[in-house]
């Protein structure tokens, strides 16, 4: 879970759920209206990849509500794409996570 705050008050929090399938699913990530279109949701959503990665995660998932166009248009840009599938009414994208290299050579980021 990440929460950003500009000193005096919380402006966007951003959480991940892992399965045991190696899955991992975005639960949650919301910025105050007053703080969109400054790229935070951006990287909030590359600090959530890069961490479901860190943890051997295969494939982030998430539902977004058929009206969030800007939500949409986010994780369009992130490489997400419609699974066809629902949960709670709402389409489920998906973005299949690169694997970390280990072994003799490799480069891993801590």
């Amino acid at each position: 879970m990440a929460v950003y705050d500009d000193g005096d008050r919380i402006v966007g929090v951003a959480a991940i759920a892992f399965a045991e399938s190696g899955n991992a699913e975005l639960f949650h990530l919301a910025l105050d209206l007053s703080e969109q279109g400054r790229g935070l949701a951006g990287r909030a959503l590359e600090l959530l990849v890069d961490r479901a990665v860190s943890r051997g995660g295969t494939r982030l998932e998430l539902s977004v509500h058929p009206n969030n166009v800007v939500a949409q248009l986010l994780y369009r840009r992130a490489g997400f794409e419609p699974t066809g599938g629902e949960r709670d009414g709402e389409p489920v994208w998906s973005l299949p996570l690169p694997t970390r290299a280990t072994g003799p050579g490799s480069m891993l980021e801590s």
